[in-house]
């Protein structure tokens, strides 16, 4: 499949095909930077409360592993 069709794919991809997209990516990164760490955070754009309550979470999260 040559790049253009994977990038078409990804457009029209629906919510549960995009979140497959998302997991392969996320594995292939792993096989290939195997000691780096990939983070993905999914915010809420139109909720401030929420948004920094998850930001404040993640960051809280962060400095327990290090």
């Amino acid at each position: 499949m040559d790049k253009e069709k994977v990038y078409e794919y990804i457009e029209e991809a629906d919510r549960r095909e995009t979140m497959e997209i998302l997991d392969a990516a996320a594995n292939r990164f792993r096989e290939l930077y195997a000691d780096q760490e990939l983070i993905l955070l999914a915010l809420p754009k139109n909720n401030r409360k929420e948004r920094s309550r998850l930001i404040a979470q993640a960051i809280k999260m962060l400095n327990e592993q290090a």
